[in-house]
């Protein structure tokens, strides 16, 4: 203490050597004035810089390496097709000389009887037989060379996509040392932080920006499913807002006491007469198409009034599937999006009545969340929670029930209606894609 408070003081200045946070040369610094809050924030970009240059530094090691092990493959590449065309002009040489000796001994033989024909036939037979170990040693070579260009191509692809994001990050990097770029930011916390090892980037079809997506787990999923089970089968004080389409509608609005969010569900009713007692027949073949219509990207876009584009990404064992739904809202000018999470099960609700669910929710993971922050676009907007889930239940032996329940928050109540109207439309174009609405009847 004695020697650090006796220690000359000197301007406030950064430091360059490094200094480990929490360390007895950074507590003596401080101590003695010379390390500041202004010091720590400039050592930290200073270490910022240091690991871009050393990312970039190995991004440029690596495309060399690539591109050295092309130039390898091509060398290789044109020596065995040397090789080949000396082969065959080999093979071509040795046919015209066999068939001109052929030809000669032929015309000895005709003029002097007395040759023994198989000693004179020999050589052609000798000559036949290599062609044939020839072409087969060329048509293993063929079936050689052609897996090397295979692998050349695949070489050629990923130098290719290492050189346009090496040019990508070079042509992103700002002119002033003390700034950083959202395309350097987000490869810095990707190559930090671990996360995107499995992941890759998703293109959108309608133009937009790409985003990095990462498979999410088993458990996420099923804590996903767990905690919309447990939200769709609370049952809150709910009121009728009229019949829509054939559809009984009823709703529940509440406001969060702590941000001042509208939370907003809405349940879409229609039972289904079916002649003939019949109706637990009827029920696994509604829901079927129901599924056909949820899992066809095509078919799912035309049951929503704008423009959508969707992406399957990832498959589970159960059927289930993760898609990216990306949609652009005009009056905001940002593109919507989200992921999808799409499920189906069956149970049996309070009634005892047989139910086939099929889920549309919203996901996402902890490493997605952190993929998104590191490459963030201001004209694309996450949205983070909501779904639907739509029940086929058996009611009895005629009468099928369809219960479309659906749920979001809202900044309004006026949003909140434009919600329950819009999925109202979505509900009716679903319907019609199910099932014929001459077939459709509401008891």
């Amino acid at each position: 203490m004695e020697t650090a408070s006796h220690l000359p003081r000197q301007p406030k200045t950064a430091t360059t050597s490094p200094v480990t946070l929490g360390s007895e040369a950074h507590w003596l610094l401080s101590a003695a004035g010379k390390w500041t809050e202004e010091d720590e924030k400039a050592w930290k970009r200073e270490q910022h810089r240091e690991n871009m240059v050393s990312f970039r530094l190995k991004k440029k090691e690596q495309r060399t390496q690539l591109k050295a092990q092309h130039r390898g493959l091509e060398a290789q590449l044109k020596q065995k097709l040397a090789i080949q065309r000396a082969a065959a002009a080999r093979g071509a040489r040795l046919a015209s000389a066999t068939l001109s000796a052929a030809n000669h001994r032929s015309s000895i033989m005709s003029s002097s009887p007395i040759l023994d024909k198989s000693f004179l036939t020999r050589p052609l037979h000798q000559a036949a037989a290599d062609l044939v170990v020839e072409k087969e040693a060329l048509r293993r070579e063929n079936a050689a060379l052609a897996a090397q260009i295979g692998e050349h191509m695949k070489l050629q692809k990923m130098i290719q996509k290492e050189a346009e994001l090496l040019s990508s990050d070079e042509e992103a990097e700002p002119p002033r040392a003390d700034s950083e770029s959202p395309a350097a930011a987000s490869a810095s916390v990707l190559a930090t932080s671990g996360v995107g090892t499995k992941g890759s980037f998703v293109t959108v079809d309608d133009g937009s920006p790409a985003f990095f997506y990462e498979p999410i787990s088993a458990q996420d999923r099923d804590h996903t499913m767990r905690r919309y089970r447990e939200g769709f089968s609370e049952s809150p004080p709910k009121f009728f807002a009229g019949t829509m389409f054939g559809w009984r509608v009823e709703r529940a609005l509440t406001r969060d006491a702590v941000n001042g969010a509208f939370f907003s569900r809405v349940w879409y009713t229609k039972r289904i007469e079916c002649p003939g007692r019949d109706a637990a027949v009827l029920l696994p073949k509604i829901e079927s198409a129901s599924w056909r219509v949820l899992a066809d990207p095509s078919l799912y876009a035309k049951i929503h009034r704008q423009e959508l584009q969707s992406k399957h990404l990832q498959q589970f064992h159960d059927g289930s599937f993760v898609a990216a739904r990306n949609t652009f809202d005009p009056r905001f000018g940002v593109h919507l999006r989200y992921l999808n999470l799409m499920a189906r099960d069956n149970d049996v609700n309070a009634a005892g009545q047989r139910r086939l669910n099929q889920y549309l929710v919203i996901t996402d993971s902890s490493a997605n969340r952190v993929a998104r922050a590191a490459d963030p676009h201001r004209n694309v907007k996450w949205i983070l929670d909501g779904g639907g889930c739509v029940s086929f239940i058996c009611v009895d032996d005629t009468t099928l029930e369809v219960v479309y329940d659906h749920f979001t928050h809202c900044p309004d109540p006026r949003m909140a209606d434009y919600f329950m109207i819009e999925w109202c439309n979505t509900i009716v174009r679903w319907e019609q894609l199910v099932h014929p609405p001459n077939m459709l009847v509401s008891a």
